[in-house]
């Protein structure tokens, strides 16, 4: 897996910047070198915030690779993905989390 993966899995989920288009990178975004932003990982950290989790990002040394994961208010673990490195994890968990959410919210 690499960042560009965790981007496409990001937008899939409907994940739009609205500044695209924007010649100038806007605060709290990265852009790839095909020109899609993603946000930065400071900016995940606070989406899941704004929707009352928190993200923890550790290095996990045996494997070589970080682990992103996530819990509710109460501290009860949410989900967790890995990645090579600190963006691609923060990334691929956004991405994660939402398709989760549209999950939760598309059941009857």
């Amino acid at each position: 897996m690499n960042l560009e993966f965790s981007v496409d899995k990001l937008y899939e989920t409907g994940w739009q910047s609205e500044l695209s288009a924007a010649p100038a990178l806007p605060p709290g975004m990265e852009r790839l070198p095909d020109g899609r932003l993603y946000p930065s990982v400071l900016k995940i950290q606070e989406i899941f915030a704004n929707q009352g989790y928190e993200l923890a990002i550790r290095y996990v040394q045996l494997f070589e690779c970080y682990r992103a994961s996530w819990s509710d208010h109460s501290g009860a673990p949410a989900g967790a993905v890995v990645g090579s490195d600190e963006r691609e994890a923060a990334v691929y968990a956004l991405a994660q989390f939402r398709k989760n959410l549209t999950a939760a919210t598309a059941k009857p």
